[in-house]
C-alpha cells in the first residue's frame, strides 16, 4: 500500500493532544527503519488521496513468491499524468514509487516531473525510464 500512497501523492493529517493539526506529504512520513515523522503526542487523523483525472494513469504492482502469498518481494505504485489539453500524450507528471527495495518506500528522484515533463509518452520513453 505504501508505494500506492506515494505515487498518488497522498497527504497525511496528524492531530496532537491540543487539537492542533499538521499536514505532510506521505513521502516525508517514513524516516528510516521503524522511524516515522510523528511525535508521541500525535495520531494519524486523515489520509487524503487526490482524485484521478481522466488524463491520469495509475497502476499498482506486487511481485511475490507465489500467486497467493501476501508477502511481496517488491511492489510499486506508478502514476503518469498526461497534459489534458487536446488529448496530448505529453507528460505533465510522472511518479514511480517502490517498496521492498530499501528500508523505506522510495520515490525515484531520477524519474520525476522535472526530468520528463513536456516529453511525449511512448514506447521509447518507457525504455528510457527503465534504464
Amino acid at each position: 500500500l505504501n508505494p500506492l500512497l506515494c505515487a498518488a501523492n497522498a497527504k497525511l493529517t496528524f492531530i496532537d493532544t491540543d487539537g492542533k493539526q499538521r499536514v505532510t506529504d506521505f513521502n516525508n512520513f517514513f524516516l528510516g527503519y521503524r522511524k516515522v515523522a510523528m511525535s508521541n503526542q500525535e495520531i494519524l487523523y486523515k489520509v487524503s488521496i487526490p482524485f484521478n483525472k481522466e488524463s491520469v494513469f495509475f497502476y499498482g504492482f506486487k511481485q511475490a513468491h507465489r500467486r497467493d502469498d501476501d508477502i511481496s518481494i517488491v511492489n510499486a505504485g506508478m502514476l503518469v499524468e498526461l497534459n489534458s489539453k487536446d488529448n496530448s500524450t505529453t507528460i505533465r507528471d510522472l511518479r514511480l514509487c517502490y517498496g521492498g527495495i530499501a528500508i523505506t518506500t522510495k520515490l525515484l528522484k531520477s524519474v520525476n516531473q522535472e526530468t520528463f515533463a513536456g516529453r511525449t509518452w511512448d514506447a521509447n520513453m518507457a525504455e528510457e525510464i527503465i534504464k
